[in-house]
């Protein structure tokens, strides 16, 4: 009989955080660590070629030795780039898709496991034109009930149905452009709280700022028409 030649998965490890002073305190490098070695603990066997640690100031998102440095060794030792969160790539979710398409390099997201090259680089041109249309909708709302009279930002008696309705508003126009991202994934069997990690990869936020839970993608989906 022929032995196996099957090999077993290689990966280089790539934890990125957003500061020298986070670089040196090591704060958010113990959590990327934990997650992606809940994703290796999956695996049934695996080769850990490198683990690479990136300090990037947040500004600069093409200035990226590190990561380049780990896709040049993943190209060369034919490994997978793991990542805990998509957000550890960049927060720039144009980069992340420019880098998906061109790159032949494989990725893969410890949190999101499921999601290959293409699924990434589909969430984040999506997530990419979602997060500037919601910005957009959100600010035409609001400017729309500013002209009706609404005072923003007020609570006087008189001011407090208004204020009530600009906010129904503005998360009925929030709700109207998460739709075209949400409802797929809900006819895809995704559960809320794949979706809301699906979201919070992308770095989209809510209209307070905050990260998705699933109790917040449910609320919004009982908004779409």
């Amino acid at each position: 009989m022929v032995a196996s030649t099957c090999q077993k998965p290689r990966f280089i490890l790539y934890r990125r955080v957003s500061s020298s002073q986070q670089g040196k305190s090591g704060l958010g490098l113990g959590a990327q660590q934990q997650e992606i070695q809940s994703y290796l603990s999956g695996q049934h066997s695996y080769e850990v070629v490198d683990d690479l640690v990136e300090v990037e100031s947040g500004k600069d998102h093409q200035n990226r030795p590190v990561l380049q440095e780990a896709m040049n060794l993943a190209a060369n030792t034919d490994s997978v780039i793991l990542v805990s969160r998509l957000c550890r790539l960049s927060r720039d979710l144009e980069f992340i898709a420019g880098l998906m398409k061109s790159s032949k390099v494989k990725f893969r997201i410890a949190t999101n496991p499921t999601a290959d090259e293409l699924s990434i680089g589909i969430y984040a041109v999506m997530g990419l034109h979602e997060r500037k249309e919601i910005g957009r909708r959100t600010r035409q709302a609001l400017a729309v009930a500013k002209a009706r009279g609404v005072k923003l930002g007020t609570a006087g008696a008189r001011n407090i149905k208004k204020a009530n309705d600009a906010r129904k508003e503005a998360a009925n126009a929030f709700a109207t452009q998460l739709e075209p991202l949400v409802r797929p994934l809900r006819e895809s069997g995704k559960t809320f709280q794949q979706i809301a990690d699906i979201l919070n990869h992308m770095g989209i936020k809510t209209p307070h700022g905050k990260s998705f839970a699933p109790k917040t993608v449910q609320r919004y989906s009982l908004r779409f028409a």
